[in-house]
């Protein structure tokens, strides 16, 4: 990771977070600062990010790795528990069966 003229720039390893986690995790930055996700190979992608108001120091590349780690969690959480959930709706729907 290396910071440009008030910009950082974080290199995300691929088999490590899903793109998906990567969307949602840049997602949530969107109301304080332009970020643009480019593809370094197959393996990896660069996140930029620049900072809308300058007043602003957060520790951008700390929380970014933060949040990276929050969104897989819950992505992993979501993954394992879709068929519970799938499940409950379609009780709560009535459209199982008793005693199937």
């Amino acid at each position: 990771m290396k910071e440009i003229t008030g910009d950082v720039n974080i290199k995300v390893d691929l088999n490590i977070y899903p793109l998906e986690v990567i969307y949602r995790t840049c997602y949530s930055y969107t109301d304080k600062f332009y970020l643009w996700i480019n593809s370094v190979n197959e393996r990896f992608v660069e996140i930029n990010i620049k900072k809308k108001n300058q007043e602003d120091n957060p520790n951008i590349k700390e929380q970014f790795g933060n949040d990276l780690i929050d969104f897989a969690t819950r992505w992993s959480i979501n993954k394992e528990t879709s068929q519970i959930r799938e499940t409950l709706i379609k009780t709560a729907l009535g459209e199982v069966k008793k005693n199937e």
